[in-house]
C-alpha cells in the first residue's frame, strides 16, 4: 500500500552491531515507501569481532536498529522492515523501523565478521490496518510455536493454552509477548497477519456431533498447523479416544491405591511407591506432556553437546567442536 506523499524523500537508519555504531544508512523513499534496493556500508570489522559473543566457534552479530531522520508517518514506520543481507546469501530479519529512541534488537551467528554489510528495507503490505510488523523476538516465539503444532504426533489441533505452556519457559517468551496483553492476542496476530497457523474451536453442537469426551472442551481455542487443515478433525477424534481410555486406565490404577472416591474433597494420601508407579504408568505418560525445557536441560548435561538457549537466538543443539563459546549463551543445567 502506498501512502499519501508523492514526492521523493530520504530516510536514514541507525544500525549498531555489537555496540559499534555503523555509518548511517540512507534510503530513497517514494510515496512513503522505501526503495527496496540494498545499501552497502563498510564496518569496523575488528571492533565488531572483538565485541562479539561466541557460540561453538561462531561469532554473534547483535543488532540494534532504529529510525533516524525521517518524514515517514507512524503507519509507514511500523510497516517498514529491515533485512540484513549476509555474504553467504542468508537473509536476517531486523524487524520494523521504529521512532527514534526505540530500537529493535536481534542477532545472528556467522562464521566470520564481514568487512561490509548490506541493509534492505521493504514494506509489509499484508498487515491489517493499524498493525505494526512483527519484532524479531515475536517471530522467534512464533517459529517455536509452529515447531510444536507442525510436529503434533497425530496431525491434529492443539489447545492454545497447551501450546503456551510448552513455550512459556523459552528465553524469548517474555520479549515475544511484550506487545501483547495476553496469549490469545499473540495467537490471533500471527494467524491473521502472517497466516502461520489457523485458530479453530469446536462449538457445543460440534462437540456432540463428533462424540468428544469431557476431556475435549467445547469452545476451547485451538491451534492448527497449516499442514493439517485437511485432517485435524479426524486426528482430534482419534486423540480424544486415546486420551479418554488412558484417563479411565489411570483412574483405575489410582483407585487401586486409594480405593473408590468417597465423595469428599480430601486428597488421598499416597506413598512414595504409589507415586512412582503412577508416574511410570503408560496412562500417565499418555496424558502428560513432555517438558521441552526439561529435555533440553538433560541434553545440556552431555559434555559433548552445546544447547544454545538465549533470548536473541532460536533454540539449537550442536555437537561441541570448539571451546570458543560464551557461557551466557548456553542452557544452564540447573
Amino acid at each position: 500500500m502506498r501512502l499519501d506523499s508523492t514526492h521523493q524523500d530520504e530516510i536514514s537508519v541507525i544500525l549498531i552491531i555489537n555496540g559499534e555504531p555503523c555509518e548511517r544508512f540512507t534510503f530513497s523513499v517514494e510515496g512513503n515507501v522505501p526503495v527496496s534496493l540494498p545499501v552497502t556500508r563498510g564496518i569496523n570489522t575488528s571492533a565488531i569481532r572483538h565485541g562479539a559473543r561466541r557460540y561453538n566457534g561462531l561469532y554473534e552479530l547483535a543488532f540494534n536498529m532504529q529510525l533516524g531522520d525521517s518524514k515517514l508517518n507512524d503507519y509507514a514506520k511500523g510497516r517498514t522492515v529491515g533485512h540484513f543481507l549476509l555474504p553467504s546469501g542468508k537473509v536476517h530479519y531486523l524487524g520494523p523501523l521504529m521512532p527514534f529512541g526505540e530500537s529493535v534488537a536481534s542477532a545472528v551467528l556467522v562464521e566470520d565478521v564481514p568487512h561490509t554489510i548490506q541493509l534492505r528495507l521493504s514494506l509489509e503490505e499484508n498487515l491489517c490496518e493499524g498493525e505494526v510488523a512483527a519484532w524479531p523476538a515475536e517471530l522467534l516465539l512464533a517459529d517455536h510455536v509452529m515447531a510444536v503444532i507442525d510436529n503434533d504426533d497425530l496431525s491434529g489441533s492443539v489447545p492454545s493454552s497447551h501450546v503456551q505452556n510448552l513455550v512459556r519457559e523459552l528465553p524469548f517468551y517474555n520479549e515475544g509477548m511484550r506487545r501483547f496483553k495476553n496469549w490469545s492476542l499473540f495467537a490471533h496476530f500471527f494467524a491473521v497477519n502472517y497466516r502461520l497457523w489457523v485458530l479453530v474451536t469446536y462449538s457445543a453442537e460440534e462437540h456432540k456431533k463428533f462424540g468428544f469426551s469431557k476431556l475435549m472442551l467445547a469452545g476451547e481455542l485451538r491451534m492448527v498447523s497449516n499442514n493439517f487443515l485437511h485432517c485435524y478433525t479426524k486426528a482430534d477424534k482419534e486423540r480424544d479416544i486415546i486420551r479418554h481410555e488412558a484417563f479411565l486406565e489411570f483412574r483405575q490404577l489410582l483407585f487401586s491405591f486409594t480405593g473408590p472416591s468417597d465423595g469428599s474433597r480430601r486428597s488421598p494420601r499416597l506413598s512414595n511407591e504409589a507415586f512412582r508407579v503412577l508416574g511410570e504408568s503408560r496412562s500417565f505418560q499418555t496424558l502428560n506432556t513432555a517438558n521441552y525445557v526439561r529435555i533440553l536441560r538433560t541434553v545440556a548435561l552431555d559434555p559433548e553437546r552445546h544447547v544454545l538457549f538465549d533470548p536473541l537466538h532460536p533454540i539449537r543443539i550442536d555437537w561441541k567442536h570448539s571451546e570458543e563459546t560464551t557461557p551466557a549463551l548456553l542452557h544452564k543445567c540447573m
